[in-house]
């Protein structure tokens, strides 16, 4: 699994957040926290399944 950066996106989200006002900057705001997590646990993920793969490799009797 490839991890995006989503530092594009959330500058993106920053000037939409600038040009819609106090609601749209809430929403936009709110928005960009949403993407910052779903980055994270990507990358939480990904060093997840990493550590995985070194227990798999390193269990006696492992095919991997």
């Amino acid at each position: 699994m490839e991890t995006t950066d989503v530092s594009i996106a959330l500058k993106k989200l920053h000037q939409l957040a600038l040009e819609d006002g106090d609601l749209g900057a809430m929403y936009w705001h709110s928005i960009s926290r949403l993407l910052r997590s779903v980055a994270e646990l990507q990358r939480e993920n990904k060093e997840l399944r990493k550590a995985l793969s070194a227990c798999e490799r390193a269990r006696p009797g492992s095919k991997r």
